[in-house]
């Protein structure tokens, strides 16, 4: 299965899990699989969701060091 994350990363064969940086990606699943370490803003609904990739905008957003998402454009 093949996934398109932008940034740094390692693919870890022998679990087929992806790493970036400070968590595990799960590509069967879509997911992390541990929760993000920073805790989103009140008014931020999706930064809530420790186990979203990019606040769920892949293709606007980046998330290079693993701890939080940055737009792109």
């Amino acid at each position: 299965m093949s996934i398109n994350i932008r940034g740094p990363f390692y693919k870890d064969v022998e679990i087929s899990l992806y790493y970036l940086n400070s968590r595990y990606y799960n590509p069967e699943v879509g997911r992390f699989l541990n929760a993000d370490g920073l805790i989103g803003s009140v008014g931020d609904i999706l930064g809530h969701n420790i186990y979203a990739y990019t606040q769920n905008k892949p293709v606007m957003m980046v998330d290079p060091n693993g701890e939080f998402a940055i737009t792109t454009f």
